[in-house]
């Protein structure tokens, strides 16, 4: 049963289906361009998939959702791909998905467990880190899943997770993020919001840092290091075009026109 049937009198006090529209829709037409990428067929095929776009008071708060379609290992990777300010591998190695599965083990052996530790503290953060290790395994799981399934040419399209952005709106209109889970909502993964909005956000994530690091540990900002960026720039990605549209169809039921 998805969020928009099923309502906790505990926890939501109230639910607006606002509408659905794709990312294409939301931007004039058709997502914004990006360069360099592998897959572009499968970026303007998940640009082209609704998003539902809600409302939601939760006691005093009031919230946009911007709830996401379900994604199998293949897609979640891609999307991940599209939203990373550097695609310098992509020529040969794809979405660098083997890099992504290799490097998320071997940041927890022994010898990295200092170089680790600092990374966090100088860049990364330790609440933005924290929601980084709540999903880690989750998405890890589900793309090598689907990366071993692909391997021998089978499928399973009911393996899948949901990213949901769940925006904060103060009595201002201030918008921030919220990272809670939502009740009964197992597969629908607020932290994964930032990279939902960054893969289509190409204005924002092309002024994020390509390598980021210092002398002796500089690290390119693809694939397998985008989840903690976008955590790390959520911020900026409030101020992104697409998420601009979501407000606009939220207070006036209707896509704004974008300026030429």
């Amino acid at each position: 049963m998805s969020l928009v049937e099923r309502k906790d009198s505990n926890s939501i006090d109230k639910v607006r289906l606002v509408g659905q529209f794709s990312a294409a829709q939301l931007l004039g037409g058709r997502v914004s361009p990006r360069t360099g990428i592998a897959e572009p067929y499968l970026y303007k095929f998940l640009g082209s998939r609704d998003l539902k776009i809600l409302e939601v008071n939760i006691k005093d708060s009031s919230e946009i959702w911007v709830v996401g379609f379900p994604v199998t290992g293949m897609e979640l990777n891609a999307l991940l791909h599209f939203a990373a300010p550097s695609r310098f591998f992509a020529s040969a190695y794809g979405m660098d998905t083997d890099d992504l599965l290799k490097d998320w083990v071997e940041l927890y052996k022994p010898e990295r467990v200092e170089l680790l530790k600092k990374h966090i503290e100088k860049y990364v953060g330790a609440e933005n880190w924290a929601h980084f290790e709540k999903i880690k395994d989750l998405v890890w799981g589900i793309i090598k899943r689907d990366y071993e399934r692909e391997e021998l040419g089978q499928k399973n399209l009911s393996d899948t997770v949901t990213p949901v952005a769940r925006l904060l709106r103060n009595k201002d209109g201030k918008l921030s993020w919220n990272f809670e889970d939502i009740p009964y909502q197992l597969h629908e993964v607020p932290v994964l919001g930032p990279d939902l909005i960054a893969a289509f956000s190409p204005e924002i994530t092309e002024r994020w840092p390509k390598r980021l690091g210092h002398a002796t540990v500089d690290q390119d900002m693809g694939t397998t290091q985008i989840l903690p960026l976008t955590l790390m720039r959520k911020s900026d990605l409030l101020l992104s075009l697409l998420v601009k549209q979501i407000v606009g169809v939220v207070e006036t039921g209707q896509i704004p026109v974008i300026p030429n």
